[in-house]
């Protein structure tokens, strides 16, 4: 049995046939003009620029499909893309991320485009190798077969098919990226930003089709998530409120105790004042007072005369001291003791007889 009668050519249906995009980049001729959002992503020419990256990651010369990921591509080739895409456009070095990024994911969709066409529709490596791609070189095909067949890219292929599965969600905006829908929704919302749900709607709904089951159930959800997020957003608003009246009352009752607390520190600072004032007046009229009573005694010690006058002046002043006053009664008893003895003396001499 021969190959070709083995062979399982699939069926295609006609399409244009690949892009070849010959010529200047811009269809008006010269640099194409790009013009970039905020972050960097290509809002204005992005169609002519997308066809281009696209013929640039499917040059095998530039971008061979033997590595095994866009990690592992030379970053010799990549500056030559940088370079032929400054060449065309007025791309500056700020866009190079999001560019080389989107040139990338071509080339990844390209190498999964020639494995699903080429490799999976062929049952065993003759077919293969004899139905090589148009725009794949010889040597780099036949190394693809060779690793697309070995039992670490099978494992890999089958964990990649199972993720596959579970993404039930595909949008309808063809080549337009999501960027562009934003912007449309934005105009036509009177240029009020759209929303993520706005965006995620014009990019999976389209008018005059039905939608998926797993759309419909995400629109559910959606709409439900909708739904608590602005009754969670009136509530922020409603706390904001809230918490903005009570600071004010707190700024009101706090300028309220402030002035109340200066208020009564016065008010007893002042009656501390008072006091001490009237204290030290008292006293002074005290000092005072006896100052008096002190100069009028001196006076009138110096009236009558002599220390005796003094110690009866001073046995009446209130400051008198009591030891001169016991001084003073002990010498007046001792006088009269010896007088006494005196006399009795006298009275024994006389009843004495004489001899």
């Amino acid at each position: 049995m021969s190959i070709a009668s083995t062979s399982s050519q699939p069926t295609q249906r006609q399409t244009r046939g690949p892009t070849w995009m010959h010529g200047d980049w811009n269809p008006g001729g010269g640099m194409l003009h790009i013009v970039p959002n905020e972050l960097n992503q290509t809002v204005e020419g992005h169609t002519p620029l997308a066809s281009h990256l696209g013929v640039l990651a499917r040059n095998g010369s530039l971008l061979p499909l033997t590595y095994k990921s866009w990690h592992y591509v030379p970053k010799e080739n990549k500056e030559r893309i940088w370079r032929e895409i400054k060449a065309n456009t007025d791309a500056d070095d700020s866009m190079k991320r999001m560019l080389m990024s989107s040139t990338g994911k071509k080339w990844r969709e390209w190498k999964c485009t020639v494995k699903k066409s080429h490799y999976k529709a062929f049952t065993n490596d003759a077919e293969r190798l004899a139905h090589r791609p148009e725009r794949v070189h010889e040597h780099q095909w036949r190394a693809l077969v060779y690793y697309w067949g070995t039992r670490k890219a099978r494992k890999k292929a089958k964990k990649n098919k199972r993720i596959r599965k579970k993404e039930t969600l595909h949008h309808r905006t063809g080549r337009k990226p999501f960027v562009v829908v934003r912007l449309e929704e934005t105009k036509r919302n009177k240029e009020v930003p759209a929303s993520r749900m706005q965006v995620w709607k014009a990019a999976y709904l389209k008018e005059g089709s039905l939608a998926s089951d797993a759309v419909n159930e995400v629109m559910a959800l959606l709409s439900k998530m909708s739904l608590e997020v602005d009754i969670y957003r009136r509530s922020q608003e409603q706390t904001h409120i809230f918490q903005a009246q009570m600071q004010e009352q707190f700024q009101l009752y706090r300028v309220q105790f402030e002035t109340q607390m200066k208020e009564m520190m016065e008010t007893q600072m002042a009656a501390m004042c008072t006091q001490m004032d009237t204290t030290i007046q008292a006293q002074a009229t005290t000092i005072q007072t006896q100052q008096t009573r002190m100069e009028y005694l001196e006076s009138q010690l110096v009236t009558r005369g002599g220390p005796a006058a003094r110690e009866a002046a001073w046995g009446h002043h209130p400051m008198s001291r009591p030891q001169q006053n016991s001084h003073e009664f002990t010498s007046s008893s001792s006088h009269q003791k010896v007088a006494q003895s005196k006399t009795k003396n006298k009275s024994k001499s006389k009843r004495r007889p004489h001899i």
